[in-house]
């Protein structure tokens, strides 16, 4: 990758004084199961490369895979029309903080016996109990990337990364009523995937969420777990992000480092040093170190995330979030690990005595209106009194504002869970509005 670059960096500094070299060496691997039967999908060893270059306050970009990239800088040399690039630059020092972002073993263990070991987790999961009809949908995937980056400025450094995936459906049926329930899982360390968790976490849902019904329209305390807290999350972190900011796209474009955006419940950060964190990295897209960010203390607003250019046109300093999503793309301001921190209060133990809603599922998540706020998701859950569940409850709405929503979080469990590179624990809210009959 080293000499590829090498090679590159040759023709680019005949061309502009400015410029990046982006390279993506992948392997993944792939297991589907159904009804006992394994296919194993095996994607090879694929490499590819982006080049960025400045000059007159515009851009040129390329990308392609191979290594017969002549043709492409060529093209470049009368291809900067990308505006906007004023005063654009490098802020790379050098320095790379030390992060775990791969698994050494993923390569020693067998692909034969990961398929074992999920075929054997199929049939659990069929015989789980007499409510589960069928299992679809097993998926297992990896992946193994090696990340190189070299800019004008001086910086050059790589880094190896591993993702591992698992996602699952089951269906229940009892009576004349049938549910599928999803499962996902992901994770850096094959080790850090418990199969069987995973399955029989989706029995406990299934089971109870058969036969469900609308509740009465009313306010309610609810329960997001942490599970589904993590992926309202993940629609939450780009209110964050400085280009959203910028173009006046989040609700936070108007809000200023000390006001409480949040009830002092919440603390939130973004942590590309997080070891085995699935959005983890050394350096991000355009060479700045990994970091730490506290975005939200106690409720108080610390702070944004900024990539390059935003932090250029914003007057502010880069926080190490330039994201690429894989070779082809552009670096754009982004999360690492982007989650709530947890708290020392035992989620079990204010469940044994919870009245309101606990929520299992959320529809809609992409209609959040994320200038206002406002919002209205469907969803399925159970309905709870002094610990015990009365009902399964769907065909309901929670509707409220995002704004409202953070501000009425009465509790933080000590459960924290990953949705991919975005976490939270189980979040305790009074008085959501739920819609349902009347």
């Amino acid at each position: 990758m080293e000499k590829f670059s090498d090679k590159l960096k040759f023709k680019l500094n005949k061309i502009a004084k400015k410029w990046d070299v982006y390279i993506e060496q992948k392997e993944k691997n792939e297991v589907l199961v159904n009804d006992g039967k394994a296919e194993n999908k095996i994607s090879g060893l694929t490499t590819g490369f982006s080049v960025r270059l400045f000059k007159n306050n515009k851009m040129a970009y390329c990308y392609d895979s191979g290594n017969d990239f002549e043709k492409k800088l060529n093209d470049l040399k009368f291809n900067f029309f990308i505006e906007g690039y004023e005063n654009f630059e490098f802020f790379s020092n050098g320095k790379i903080n030390k992060v775990k972002t791969f698994d050494e073993n993923l390569k020693n263990i067998d692909i034969n016996k990961k398929i074992n070991v999920i075929l054997e987790t199929e049939k659990y999961a069929k015989g789980l109990n007499k409510k589960v009809k069928f299992v679809r949908d097993f998926n297992y995937s990896e992946e193994i990337k090696k990340i190189f980056y070299e800019n004008s400025n001086g910086f050059k450094a790589e880094y190896e990364k591993t993702t591992v995936y698992t996602f699952l459906t089951m269906i229940f049926r009892e009576k004349t009523d049938e549910i599928a329930i999803d499962g996902v899982k992901s994770a850096v360390r094959y080790s850090d995937l418990n199969f069987k968790n995973l399955v029989e976490d989706i029995g406990e849902r299934g089971s109870k969420l058969l036969n469900g019904k609308s509740v009465k329209s009313g306010y309610y305390d609810v329960v997001l777990p942490s599970r589904i807290s993590s992926e309202f999350i993940s629609f939450i972190a780009p209110l964050f992000f400085a280009e959203n900011i910028r173009k006046k796209k989040s609700l936070f474009c108007e809000s200023k480092s000390g006001e409480k955006i949040a009830s002092e419940k919440i603390t939130i950060k973004d942590d590309a040093l997080f070891d085995y964190g699935t959005g983890s990295f050394p350096f991000d897209g355009e060479g700045n170190s990994g970091k730490n960010k506290l975005l939200v203390e106690n409720g108080i607003l610390k702070g944004f995330l900024y990539d390059n250019l935003n932090a250029i046109l914003m007057q502010k300093e880069p926080t190490g979030n330039s994201i690429r999503q894989d070779f082809k793309k552009f670096p754009e301001c982004g999360a690492s690990n982007f989650y709530i921190e947890k708290s020392n209060v035992k989620k079990e133990d204010v469940l044994k005595k919870f009245s309101g809603i606990v929520i299992d599922s959320l529809m809609g998540l992409h209609t959040i209106d994320t200038v206002s706020g406002n919002f209205s998701l469907g969803m399925n859950g159970w309905l709870m009194k002094n610990g015990k569940i009365l009902q399964p409850i769907k065909e309901t709405l929670i509707t409220g504002n995002l704004k409202e929503l953070l501000k009425n979080i009465e509790m933080v469990g000590d459960d924290l869970e990953f949705y991919f590179n975005f976490g939270s624990p189980t979040l305790f809210i009074k008085n959501v509005l739920i819609s349902g009959k009347e």
